[in-house]
């Protein structure tokens, strides 16, 4: 599941420039699909690669900031092919930037998703108590003869 779809980045940035973008031949109106699809789940696994660190992914419900997120950095991802023009470069900028400050707890996380530390499911253990402590270790000596070499017959060479 991708934070956006194919219709998002159409509406967003129109059908002729998407086809340009997409198609190798000048002539075709149409945004070849499999490049919006492909540009759009790697801009998905960018924002999971962020947002893993703090946050259950991916993202069950995916709220708008997230999906503008996601188109600004599909078109980045399009273009980057090609020269990719300095209004895309800032937009992919400015959403990295958002991303990073998202996890850092400096912009208020209202997204609506659980953190990490408040999942409950997962692996949990317990260990027992120690087993070696100075208290059971209190009469304890070396060997009279030390550490050594023996042999199958536990004689030492």
């Amino acid at each position: 599941m991708t934070y956006a779809i194919k219709e998002d980045l159409i509406a967003k940035f129109g059908a002729v420039n998407l086809a340009k973008l997409t198609n190798e031949d000048p002539s075709n109106d149409i945004p070849d699909s499999d490049r919006l699809i492909a540009a759009l789940a790697e801009a998905t696994a960018e924002i999971d690669m962020y947002l893993g660190k703090c946050y259950v992914v991916p993202l069950t419900t995916v709220p708008t900031g997230i999906k503008f997120k996601a188109i600004a950095l599909a078109r980045y991802h399009l273009e980057s092919g090609c020269e990719c023009s300095e209004k895309v470069q800032k937009q992919y900028d400015m959403a990295i930037e958002w991303l990073e400050s998202l996890c850092c707890g400096e912009c208020p996380p209202d997204i609506g998703v659980p953190k990490k530390s408040d999942r409950r499911d997962g692996v949990g253990y317990c260990t027992p108590g120690r087993v070696f402590t100075r208290g059971n270790l209190a009469g304890y000596t070396e060997p009279r003869y030390g550490y050594g070499c023996f042999d199958r017959n536990y004689k030492r060479y």
